[in-house]
């Protein structure tokens, strides 16, 4: 897998994990899984996520990833993040 996209979906997986839990059961599992199989763990440990994720600049593989979560999130209903 591309590097870069493994370091986006290890940053979605982290984010997903600080969810509250009432947002993070909104999200299939399949989806959590994906993401979880997928992230490198000896990045997790490391990896900080600001408060101010959205003033950060993401990578479009990381946005990309984020609007997936976005949409089960809030429903179904498409969002802008």
């Amino acid at each position: 897998m591309n590097e870069n996209y493994t370091f986006s979906i290890t940053k979605v997986d982290k984010i997903i994990n600080m969810l509250p839990k009432d947002k993070m059961d909104k999200i299939p599992q399949s989806v959590r899984n994906f993401f979880d199989n997928n992230a490198k763990k000896e990045m997790l440990e490391n990896m900080y996520i600001p408060s101010n994720l959205l003033e950060d600049n993401l990578e479009d593989s990381t946005l990309k990833f984020l609007k997936v979560i976005d949409y089960y999130i809030n429903d179904n209903n498409k969002r802008k993040l």
